[in-house]
């Protein structure tokens, strides 16, 4: 009997572990044109959309999303296909969710660099400032385009990050 209430647990904690892994990963895969047609994202906020490009024609082949709600940032890793008439459609290949940021920081996307060569690859979580170059660097993330995932960034030393809301 000891037995069966064990294997029971188990049952019940991998079907449990499995949907939530299913649920939390429901949009990956997920395609549209508009962010507000998937109803999980249609409360979400447009921040900013970064396309990056293949390296022959210069098309864009990957769309970073910046979406927002009360609570927190949700950045799309989204492949792109553009039909006929030139209408792009995001296949969407990675998440991240960032909880909300503080009040003096804030999420840059494509305006850091390493080892002093710019990679619009880049997702970082950044202290404000009045200045050009940004000091204070939190937490960044890697779009890689070869594993298709979101990647954290655990060495920052090389890392650098200016400011896009600057102004002389």
């Amino acid at each position: 009997m000891k037995n069966i209430l064990i294997l029971f647990s188990v049952i019940i904690s991998i079907t449990l572990s499995c949907s939530l892994f299913k649920s939390h990963n429901s949009i990956i895969g997920l395609e549209f044109k508009n962010h507000k047609e998937v109803e999980s994202l249609s409360m979400y906020l447009k921040v900013s959309d970064t396309s990056l490009v293949d390296d022959v024609d210069f098309e864009p082949i990957y769309s970073v999303l910046h979406l927002r709600d009360a609570s927190k940032s949700l950045i799309l890793f989204s492949d792109i296909t553009s039909d006929i008439d030139e209408k792009r459609t995001y296949k969407i290949i990675d998440t991240l969710v960032i909880p909300k940021v503080k009040k003096h920081e804030f999420i840059t996307i494509g305006y850091c660099e390493i080892a002093s060569k710019k990679d619009v690859n880049l997702i970082g979580i950044v202290r404000k400032t009045d200045s050009m170059k940004i000091k204070d660097i939190i937490k960044v993330w890697k779009v890689n385009t070869t594993s298709n995932k979101i990647e954290k960034l655990e060495n920052l030393s090389k890392i650098e990050c200016w400011n896009e809301f600057y102004k002389e």
